[in-house]
């Protein structure tokens, strides 16, 4: 063929892998021609990834300042609402059946507890490297770096923030609406339930300052053991979603010494090959904390470098690596071979499988 962008195109699209056509045509362009046709497309979508990765680290802070206390202002407003409408129909219900109905209510910290069991569970979840798809089109734009990408995530943050604000608008619900105040014995107002919530807020998240310099927000009040109770699971929350925004903030933050001399742009094989040694020996903690993650860059690195036996080795040594069978079969040598070793079903793949176009 006369043209051999046009060439290297075809070359592409017979490994019939949906691609936006903007990795397409990186895939295919000149500076890539030394690399076979699956190298070209994971080099072209691991560059998409870190490209992203490092536009988001300029502008992150922005982002976090803007929309935290936002989402914080709309869980605590819409929740309110919500639970305030469901207080006006329980109030009906409590006419039929009595009030005992109303002490229903104090099943929200528990709830609240739930949710927040969730997003810890999510955190800690070993979410494996994979394509990252266009939801409509299915179409893979980039690499999803497994739980490193959750460090990017901005949604994550925001529904953060937003449970931080639906438990605020909890406690204050609660404390409001209860027949018996949560056990407190104080007059149940508005304005009296939010600065006690405001003051359980301070009591948890500024380590006990408050409590050893005796300050408090709005009356003090004398807890039973009801009330100390139902505090407690909402300052366990509070505490927790604080600490949780705190360490994600810091990732986020640290995420310029991750990047530093990243060859932003289109980078060359040798100088994306060079920084991604540099940042597998880096001496913090992302290797460590992220082990699955660096690991695949690093495969990503002597596979660029056709070191195909340091890949296979390597990946023999450790084959549950949480790397989704669609990446790994772009890990192949010269004869269409897969070279990345690896479970899968508790039976270990054949390294020498052929692929065809899988």
């Amino acid at each position: 063929m006369d043209d051999p962008v046009a060439y290297r195109l075809e070359e592409i699209d017979a490994l019939e892998i949906p691609l936006t056509e903007s990795i397409r045509q990186h895939a295919a362009a000149k500076e890539l021609a030394d690399l076979r046709p699956r190298q070209r497309v994971l080099f072209a979508l691991l560059t998409a990834t870190l490209d992203d990765i490092h536009e988001f680290q300029k502008k992150w802070w922005l982002n976090t300042i803007v929309s935290t206390p936002l989402c914080i202002a709309l869980g605590v407003v819409v929740v309110y609402a919500l639970l305030d409408l469901c207080g006006l129909v329980m109030g009906w219900f409590s006419i039929v059946v009595g009030q005992w109905i109303l002490y229903s209510y104090y099943v929200i910290p528990l709830v609240m507890g739930g949710l927040l069991g969730l997003m810890i569970k999510n955190i800690f979840e070993n979410n494996a490297v994979d394509f990252a798809r266009n939801e409509k089109t299915r179409v893979a734009t980039h690499l999803d770096l497994g739980r490193l990408s959750g460090v990017l995530d901005t949604y994550f943050m925001q529904a953060m923030a937003a449970l931080f604000g639906m438990t605020v608008a909890g406690q204050i619900f609660v404390i409001h609406n209860l027949p018996d105040h949560a056990g407190l014995a104080i007059d149940g107002e508005l304005q009296t339930s939010v600065l006690l919530t405001l003051d359980s807020i301070c009591h948890g998240v500024f380590l006990d300052l408050f409590e050893l310099y005796d300050i408090s927000i709005g009356e003090k009040v004398k807890h039973t053991t009801m009330s100390a109770t139902v505090f407690f699971l909402f300052r366990t929350a509070f505490d927790a979603y604080v600490v949780i925004m705190m360490v994600i903030i810091y990732r986020r933050y640290k995420l310029k010494t991750l990047l530093a001399g990243y060859p932003a742009g289109k980078p060359t094989v040798i100088q994306l090959t060079q920084w991604l040694g540099g940042i597998c020996n880096e001496d913090h903690s992302w290797p460590r904390n992220y082990f699955d993650e660096f690991m695949f860059l690093a495969l990503c690195r002597y596979y660029f470098l056709d070191d195909l036996e340091f890949v296979n080795k390597a990946s023999g040594q450790f084959p549950r690596l949480r790397i989704t069978a669609q990446v790994r079969y772009l890990f192949t040598n010269q004869e269409n071979h897969l070279v990345l070793a690896f479970m899968w079903d508790d039976e270990m793949a054949n390294p020498g499988e052929e692929l065809g176009n899988q």
